[in-house]
């Protein structure tokens, strides 16, 4: 589900969180995620902030994150 923007080599935290708290602990991802992303995203119009949570955008935002 969420292979498409965190790198690989961060996944097996992902996959770890999922396997201890099943949904609960992919949806403590998403918003830790989203907040990082919080101040950018709020200063967006609605056209932008859809192009913004694309799969292709978030991919490449990902990349400024340290998902240790």
């Amino acid at each position: 589900m969420m292979a498409s923007f965190v790198p690989l080599e961060s996944m097996h935290f992902i996959i770890d969180k999922f396997l201890r708290k099943g949904f609960k602990g992919i949806n403590e991802v998403l918003v830790t995620f989203l907040s990082h992303l919080k101040e950018e995203l709020m200063a967006l119009n609605e056209c932008e902030l859809m192009e913004r949570l694309s799969n292709d955008y978030l991919a490449k935002r990902s990349k400024d994150i340290d998902w240790l």
